[in-house]
């Protein structure tokens, strides 16, 4: 179960079918835990040990582009609200006035 910060949960179908695509589960842990900067052969070991299904370096980055273009969509929306906002701030440097 994934809940946003808006509130709506949303439930993935069980994950890792037997044959096939992988499914959302997979796919999201795969990309978070690339997120942490976690080597593709790393990865795809880890995946490996946990399912017992050998997965090449090449499936993770695929994965991880799955992953990106299926947020692509909602990550532009976001920039453009930014984009149209009246002030952004984005480090944490202080204005002394």
């Amino acid at each position: 179960m994934a809940r946003c910060a808006c509130g709506r949960t949303e439930e993935a179908p069980n994950d890792l079918p037997a044959r096939g695509n992988f499914g959302r589960r997979l796919v999201g842990l795969v990309s978070e835990v690339r997120a942490g900067r976690v080597p593709l052969g790393g990865i795809a070991r880890a995946v490996g040990a946990i399912t017992g299904v050998r997965m090449a370096e090449s499936t993770v980055n695929n994965i991880v582009a799955r992953a990106s273009d299926a947020v692509r969509p909602e990550a532009e929306g976001i920039l453009r609200r930014v984009e149209r906002s009246h002030a952004a701030g984005f480090d944490e440097t202080q204005w002394k006035g």
